[in-house]
C-alpha cells in the first residue's frame, strides 16, 4: 500500500511549477547586493504562489481520491487504512510545497551543499521515525507521521541555513505584482517543461525497448543501465557543487572569471565521468553477475553506449544550466518538447538498423541535434561570449572520453559469452590501460585546483 500511494502521490510533486529553482535566481541580485526590500517582495510573492499550488495540491488530491480507490483493487478490510494514507499523504505533498523555496534561496546564498546534506540524511532520518511508529502500533499510518516530522524538520533546518547568512525574511505584499509574478511563473514553467521533458527523454529508451523487443528485453536493458544510471549522480553532484559560485559571476558581470570556473567545473565532472565510465564498462558485467544474474547483462557495447550517453547529457545540462545563469528560458520548453520528439524518433531509426544499443545512441542524436545544439550556441551568447570558447573544451573531452569508451566496449565484445562473477583478463586490461588514462586526466584537474589553491593563500599572506 504504500508504494502504491508514494508512487500516486509523487506526481503531485510537480505541481509545484519550477517555482523554487526559479525564486532562488530572481533572488539572487537582491541577496548579493543586500537589498532587503527587494528579498521581501521576491519572499512573500513566491512564498504566496506555492501556498495557493499546495491549496491546489489537496484539491486535485480529493478529485482524484474516488478514481484511485476504485482503480486499485484494495480489500475491503483494508479500504479504511487506504483512504487515512492517501488523504495524509496528499496533506504532506501540499505541505513540501513551501518547502521547495528554501533550496533555490540557498543556492543564491551559496549554500546549496547544506541541501544536498539533508537530502542524503533526510531517507534514514524517516526510515528511523517510522519504525518507532511502526513498534508503537500506529501500523500504515507511521508512513504520513513520520512523513510530517520529517516536513517540519525540513522547515526548521532550512529557516536555521536562510537567516544565519544575515537575511532577514520579512512578508512585504506591496511586492505581489502582475509584473514580478509573469515574470517568476514564466522562469518557473520553463524549469518545469524542461524537468518534465528530461523525465521523458530519460525514459524513452526503456519504453522503445519494451514496445520492439519486448518486456524481457526491457529487464536486461534496465539492468545494465541501472549502476550507469546511479553514477551519473557523481556527475551531477560535481556540477552543483559549482552552480551557486557561477551564478554569482554571472550576475556581478565578473565573465572572465565565470569562464574559467565554468570550465574548470567540466574538467572536473568530466574527468570524474571517465574514471567511473572506464571502471563500469569493464567492470558492469561481474557487478550485474553478484546482484542479479548473467542473463541480465545486455552486453559490453550496450554498457558503452549508455556510459556514453550519460556523459553527453551531462554536458547538454551543464549548457542548460548557462541559461538559467542568464535567466533566458523563454524558449527552452518548445526546444524540450523538440527534444522528445527527436529522441524518440532517433531511439526509434537506431533501434530498427542497431538493435538496443542504436535505441540508445539515436535518441542520443536526437537530443544533441536539437537541446544540445541549442545550449551550445544560445548560452554562450547571452554571456556574450563565443560558443566554442566556452563549450569547446567540454566537447573535445567528450569526444575523447567517447572515442576511449566505445574502442574497450568493442574490444571486449570480441569474446564470447562469459559467466561468473570474476573478471576476465581482457576486462582487467582494458580497465587498467583506460583506467591510467582517465586517472591522468583527473589527476592533473586536482592539481589546477590545487595550485589555484596554494596561489590563492600566498596573495592573502
Amino acid at each position: 500500500m504504500w508504494a502504491i500511494v508514494s508512487h500516486v502521490i509523487s506526481y503531485l510533486a510537480w505541481m509545484d511549477f519550477g517555482i523554487g529553482p526559479a525564486t532562488g535566481r530572481m533572488m539572487a541580485p537582491a541577496i548579493y547586493e543586500k537589498n532587503q526590500p527587494e528579498i521581501n517582495r521576491w519572499w512573500t510573492s513566491s512564498l504566496l504562489v506555492l501556498c495557493l499550488l499546495a491549496l491546489v495540491v489537496i484539491f486535485i488530491g480529493w478529485l482524484l481520491s474516488g478514481f484511485f480507490l476504485g482503480f486499485f483493487d484494495f480489500p475491503e478490510s483494508k479500504l479504511s487504512e487506504v483512504r487515512s494514507l492517501y488523504y495524509g499523504s496528499v496533506m504532506i505533498a501540499s505541505l513540501y510545497l513551501p518547502l521547495r523555496l528554501f533550496p533555490g534561496i540557498l543556492t543564491a546564498q551559496n549554500q546549496f551543499h547544506w541541501v544536498s546534506v539533508f537530502q542524503g540524511v533526510q531517507p534514514a532520518l524517516h526510515l528511523l521515525c517510522m519504525t518507532v511508529f511502526l513498534m508503537s502500533g500506529f501500523g500504515v499510518k507511521s508512513f504520513v507521521y513520520s512523513s510530517l516530522l520529517i516536513v517540519a524538520f525540513g522547515i526548521c533546518y532550512y529557516n536555521f541555513l536562510i537567516r544565519r547568512n544575515g537575511n532577514v525574511f520579512n512578508f512585504d505584499f506591496s511586492g505581489v505584482t502582475k509584473n514580478r509574478l509573469k515574470t517568476l511563473v514564466t522562469f518557473s514553467s520553463s524549469v518545469c517543461v524542461i524537468s518534465f521533458a528530461t523525465a521523458a527523454v530519460a525514459s524513452v529508451p526503456v519504453f522503445l525497448v519494451g514496445r520492439v523487443f519486448g518486456i524481457e528485453a526491457t529487464a536486461v536493458f534496465s539492468f545494465t543501465s541501472k549502476i550507469p544510471t546511479i553514477s551519473r549522480s557523481l556527475i551531477g553532484r560535481t556540477q552543483q557543487a559549482y552552480y551557486p559560485q557561477l551564478q554569482k559571476l554571472y550576475i556581478e558581470k565578473s565573465l572572465d572569471k565565470f569562464k574559467l570556473v565554468y570550465k574548470k567545473s567540466i574538467r572536473l565532472a568530466l574527468a570524474m565521468a571517465a574514471v567511473v565510465s572506464i571502471s563500469l564498462v569493464a567492470f558492469n558485467r561481474s557487478i550485474l553477475s553478484v546482484l542479479a544474474n548473467d542473463e541480465y547483462f545486455g552486453g559490453y557495447e550496450l554498457t558503452a553506449a549508455i556510459l556514453i550517453a550519460l556523459i553527453f547529457r551531462s554536458v547538454f545540462s551543464a549548457q542548460i544550466d548557462i541559461l538559467r545563469y542568464t535567466a533566458t528560458m523563454k524558449k527552452m520548453p518548445v526546444v524540450a518538447i523538440l527534444e522528445v520528439v527527436a529522441a524518440t524518433g532517433g531511439g526509434i531509426l537506431g533501434g530498427h538498423y542497431f538493435g538496443i544499443t542504436g535505441v540508445v545512441v539515436g535518441s542520443l542524436v536526437g537530443s544533441a541535434l536539437t537541446i544540445g545544439l541549442y545550449s551550445y550556441t544560445e548560452g554562450p551568447k547571452q554571456c556574450g561570449i563565443g560558443s566554442w570558447e566556452l563549450c569547446g573544451e567540454s566537447i573535445k573531452l567528450s569526444v575523447i572520453i567517447t572515442v576511449l569508451i566505445a574502442m574497450i566496449g568493442i574490444f571486449l565484445s570480441r569474446d564470447a559469452v562469459v559467466d561468473g562473477w570474476m573478471p576476465t583478463w581482457q576486462e582487467i586490461l582494458s580497465f587498467t590501460g583506460g583506467g591510467v588514462l582517465a586517472l591522468f586526466l583527473l589527476k592533473s584537474v586536482f592539481l589546477e585546483i590545487y595550485n589555484e589553491k596554494i596561489k590563492k593563500l600566498l596573495t592573502a599572506n
